[in-house]
């Protein structure tokens, strides 16, 4: 059904990219078509996109999650629950309910505030600074048991640009962020700063955060605040920083690969250079993303 999208506009489909449409063309379609153009896709893709995908799948799960509020599981299979939540997004949408996800749905998905999906095969990890569609989930600002500090290091003013990352980092994030508020339900928050750019590749001030995979966080604070700290100062909390290292490594959405951090003191951290004030929490490859 939604397939008919690029049988209807041959003339401007070249090469797996669907150009920026302005008014409707006169004369190539009547009347009857008019509403159908007008739920097109209004924006651009870099190159094609394969919806037979895992990784497409896990973009689904995760734009309905942010724009319905359901908590689907990033496990990239479109099950009972996936295809539900497809439903009640295309029947408020105004679209066929199918349960399918074909361009009209992915396009609602997008102007209701979904990333762009993962184009390309995404069969492997980035190379060589290359975009890596699958670094396409934005951090939100604040979560259960987490805000982003990011604010703080953008001196620039562009925004938020180093919060992206694949769609199952984000959820452990969240995971984690969760799992801490259960236990700490008066704060302090667990602090997240940069991820990876949109797309991945160089980050500037950074030799990795490229892939996606990789967290900056704050060691807690022993007062309380939500603020910087370094593991010389004395507000700073080896207790609450050690039990945050322990969750990251206990979080069952992501295994982590590991953690730098110059406390010697807190077991499954290793030392590098300019890590006194942050642990660099850095997640493994996800089970069949290679």
């Amino acid at each position: 059904m939604e397939q008919a999208v690029f049988e209807l506009l041959p003339f401007r489909f070249r090469a797996g990219t669907i150009r920026r449409i302005g008014k409707r063309p006169p004369g190539f379609f009547d009347e009857g078509r008019r509403t159908r153009f007008e739920l097109a896709p209004s924006f651009e893709f870099e190159s094609a996109v394969d919806r037979s995908s895992r990784t497409y799948a896990i973009w689904i799960q995760s734009s309905l999650n942010r724009i319905l509020g359901v908590q689907l599981a990033l496990d990239g299979i479109v099950g009972t629950l996936t295809r539900s939540a497809i439903r009640s997004f295309q029947t408020r949408s105004g679209l066929a309910a199918d349960g399918i996800v074909g361009p009209l749905t992915e396009a609602a998905l997008i102007r209701a505030g979904a990333a762009r999906p993962p184009t390309g095969s995404a069969s492997s990890p980035p190379a060589g600074g290359l975009f890596d569609p699958r670094v396409s989930v934005e951090l939100p600002l604040a979560g259960p048991g987490f805000y982003s500090y990011d604010r703080d290091l953008d001196s620039d003013g562009s925004g938020r640009p180093h919060q992206f990352g694949r769609p199952e980092t984000i959820a452990a994030v969240k995971a984690i962020g969760a799992a801490w508020q259960r236990r700490h339900p008066n704060g302090p928050r667990i602090g997240i700063g940069h991820l990876s750019l949109r797309g991945g590749g160089p980050t500037p001030g950074h030799q990795q955060h490229r892939t996606g995979l990789e967290v900056d966080v704050r060691p807690v604070r022993n007062d309380g605040r939500e603020a910087a700290v370094t593991r010389s100062d004395s507000t700073y909390s080896r207790t609450l920083t050690r039990e945050l290292v322990e969750l990251m490594q206990s979080n069952r959405v992501l295994p982590v690969y590991k953690i730098l951090f110059n406390d010697t003191a807190i077991p499954g951290t290793r030392t590098a250079s300019g890590h006194d004030n942050h642990l660099h929490l850095w997640f493994s490859e996800p089970s069949g993303g290679r």
